[in-house]
Parts: structure tokens; sequence; C-alpha cells
């Protein structure tokens, strides 16, 4: 006799909890990401992996520019390149919450795509809007020169959401300090 296989379709999950259905992770000290400043101490970057599957692989990366604030006397009036700004990069299966707004760009209306901040207990599911796979997308960044992202004026633990293999979870950070960003535990489904 032939086995029956019955295929269940796994349901959203919710930010910060975790149940039975779930792989967590826990890092036994928080993540963070070391920036390295070039030799004028002016520009600095840093960038860290993410390995959810524990394959060796990364399937997400967490990159920032930044800009040192006791050397900006160094630009002299030129515009910094790069801009300071903190990018999401998917890996080859994961796709990212993200939203949308639209701003003045250097004098044109455009659609810029954030990764989404995504708050505790909050669904985790098809209802959100998702990045294509292997997308990048910023958590924030210096737009017109100020600095903009729904991450940058985020206050203690926040999360991303993403799916990974058509499986949901989401990433615990902490961005009390949006410029050393701790990531603290991640979730999903098995």
């Amino acid at each position: 006799m032939d086995d029956i296989v019955v295929e269940t379709e796994l349901g959203p999950v919710y930010a910060g909890e975790v149940d039975t259905s779930m792989f967590s992770y826990t890092f036994s000290n928080p993540v963070s990401i070391t920036v390295n400043y070039d030799s004028m101490n002016l520009y600095g970057y840093g960038a860290t992996e993410l390995d959810f599957d524990f394959n060796g692989i990364a399937d997400l990366n967490i990159a920032m520019d930044l800009l040192n604030p006791d050397s900006l006397h160094l630009l002299n009036g030129t515009t910094p390149n790069p801009q300071p700004n903190c990018l999401i990069e998917g890996g080859t299966n994961i796709a990212l919450a993200m939203t949308s707004e639209t701003i003045q760009v250097n004098g044109n209306l455009s659609t810029v795509y954030w990764c989404d901040t995504i708050q505790q207990g909050q669904e985790i599911g098809d209802d959100l809007q998702w990045s294509s796979i292997s997308s990048d997308l910023n958590m924030w960044r210096t737009i017109n020169g100020s600095m903009a992202g729904c991450w940058i004026d985020a206050e203690g633990i926040n999360y991303i959401g993403f799916k990974f293999n058509e499986k949901f979870g989401w990433l615990a950070i902490d961005v009390t300090d949006p410029f050393n960003p701790l990531l603290i535990k991640f979730a999903i489904q098995r």
C-alpha cells in the first residue's frame, strides 16, 4: 500500500515568540558589527553574516558604512562617498519583510524600499510586503543629507521578518544605538 503524504500549510509566526513548531537560536553574546576605519579615520565599514541553517553558507549579511563624527572636518565641504547606511543583503533563499515610501531624492519623487521594522508580537506572514529573493534593502541610509529609514528612529529590540526556504522567521535586533545594532536571537519555522 502506498504511503499517503499530507502537506500541512505553515501559518504565520509572531515576532519575538517561539513555539514548538519553530527552531530558535539565541547568541551567547549579542553579535555586533565590527567597524574598521580607513587610514584617515573618516570612513568606516563593517559587516556580519548569519547562517540560519548552519550549513556554512551565509544566508543574510548586514553591512554598514559610517562616518567618524570626530573626523568630519576632513570632508572639506565635499559630499561623503559612500554615504552612511546600514544594508541588509539577502541570500539565495531568503526574502525580507519590507516597506516603501515616496520621498524626494535630489529634487525628484522616488519610491524607496526599506527593510521593515517589525514590532514584538507582530504577525509575520503572507500579509506583509516581501522583497524578492536575494534582495538588498536598507535599514537606514543618508538621503539628501539626512538620515532616513524606519530603523533610524527605532528603539530597543525590533525584528526583521524573513522567509527562508518559504518558512517564516524573525531576527531580534537591539537598535538602542542604530549605528551599533546588536543581533540577539533568531527563530524560524521547522
